[in-house]
């Protein structure tokens, strides 16, 4: 499988997620990859504070974004 390209807005599928971080062919509970993104927004305080968050878009995955209203 090959790396998209970088680009922030892009939105990941749940599935492409699940298969880069923990392989194919491992059976990884669903709550797994929320705990691992509940983390991953707590420890890099992501927010308005640092103007990115990790938006979850229901039902398909999740989506690195900029905070529109962040002061630069």
């Amino acid at each position: 499988m090959t790396d998209p390209e970088p680009n922030p807005n892009r939105p990941l599928s749940r599935s492409y997620l699940l298969e880069r971080v923990w392989g194919t062919g491992v059976d990884v509970h669903s709550r797994t990859l929320d705990t691992h993104i509940a983390r991953l927004r707590r420890k890099l305080d992501l927010g308005e504070t640092v103007g990115v968050t990790i938006r979850t878009l229901y039902g398909f995955g999740y989506q690195l974004e900029a905070v529109i209203d962040h002061p630069m």
